[in-house]
């Protein structure tokens, strides 16, 4: 996955139901994405994350 896939994809997923598991309280959308994006940069939360990548449109 390139930087600007895991950003496009991170801003999509901030906004997911499935997501706000992992949303910290008073946080914007925004923040959540760059939040989500740092998360994608590591192995075990990435396949953690993936079903949800996956609905959000990526395809490995």
């Amino acid at each position: 996955m390139t930087d600007s896939q895991r950003h496009l994809f991170a801003n999509k997923m901030s906004e997911m139901p499935e997501m706000s598991k992992y949303s910290q309280g008073t946080e914007s959308y925004q923040q959540f994405a760059v939040r989500i994006a740092e998360m994608l940069l590591h192995p075990e939360k990435f396949k953690e994350l993936y079903p949800i990548l996956e609905k959000a449109g990526f395809k490995a």
